[in-house]
């Protein structure tokens, strides 16, 4: 279940729209969050999707993007999340009890910082389409 997402943008256009500067920070609060929890067995282990608790999620990103003469363009991205459960409840398989292990969980599958970069230059019309690298 998610609460509403709140997102603040900030979008600039400058030096006449040759620099656009997109920013935004945003806050999620996360409950159920569905996890996978390996169980042993006799017959061996498998693994069973839990409603695992509580957890939210704060970050910014912001990307830049520049047009420094006509054909050349450059990019670049930012993103930072800060993710952490507030109640992660799970079976602890040594004493067979529900146990909270929140302090000591990871989120996987998601970096908490990104950054990219890039440029493509457009050499312009060569007959059967425009030219251009990456």
């Amino acid at each position: 279940e998610l609460k509403p997402l709140l997102q603040r943008p900030l979008v600039r256009k400058l030096l006449d729209r040759r620099l656009r500067l997109n920013a935004t920070a945003f806050y999620m609060d996360l409950k159920d969050k569905q996890l996978n929890q390996l169980v042993a067995g006799t017959g061996g282990s498998a693994t069973q999707t839990i409603n695992a608790g509580k957890a939210d999620f704060k970050g910014v990103e912001v990307e830049l993007e520049a047009l420094p003469f006509d054909g050349l363009r450059l990019n670049a991205a930012f993103g930072y999340v800060d993710r952490n459960f507030s109640e992660l409840l799970a079976l602890d398989p040594a004493t067979d009890t529900i146990r909270d292990y929140s302090d000591q969980a990871g989120f996987s599958y998601s970096a908490s910082k990104t950054l990219t970069a890039g440029a493509e230059y457009t050499f312009g019309n060569v007959g059967a389409g425009v030219l251009s690298a990456r």
